[in-house]
């Protein structure tokens, strides 16, 4: 086929071209003045500061709150003359509201799931704050 054959001898030359000329070498200092270059530029922080803390806050506010308002409840609900020393007879009298009707033991168990995955991210973001201190003090 004379258009293969065409096309077989321009790749014959292009091959015969590239074992004329003689490869660039780069310098022997290349790849030092590469990362010296790269070293030079400001590296930007961690995503830290594309949270917003007051986001961050609300919804730690809003949880915070949650649990005050519902340990407010309970105790105000509660019946401290009684004499029996179990919490049976305080779980059993609710007053006039039936709070089963309301929250079920999947839902408290969905509420107190979401407050322990808070709990160690808080605690998390402590820990690692006391890191970065550790490091920018050394």
């Amino acid at each position: 086929d004379p258009v293969w054959q065409d096309r077989y001898q321009e790749l014959l030359g292009i091959n015969k071209l590239m074992k004329q000329q003689e490869v660039e070498v780069p310098s022997m200092r290349f790849t030092k003045n590469v990362m010296d270059a790269i070293a030079s530029q400001h590296i930007s922080k961690a995503t830290i500061k594309y949270l917003n803390k007051k986001i961050i806050y609300g919804i730690a506010g809003f949880f915070f709150l949650l649990m005050t308002s519902l340990l407010v409840y309970v105790l105000l609900n509660a019946d401290f003359s009684s004499s029996e020393s179990s919490g049976s007879q305080i779980i059993k009298e609710y007053g006039s509201w039936d709070i089963s009707k309301y929250m079920s033991k999947s839902i408290v168990q969905i509420i107190m799931f979401i407050n322990v995955i808070l709990g160690l991210v808080l605690l998390d973001r402590y820990l690692s704050s006391r890191k970065n201190k550790f490091h920018q003090e050394a």
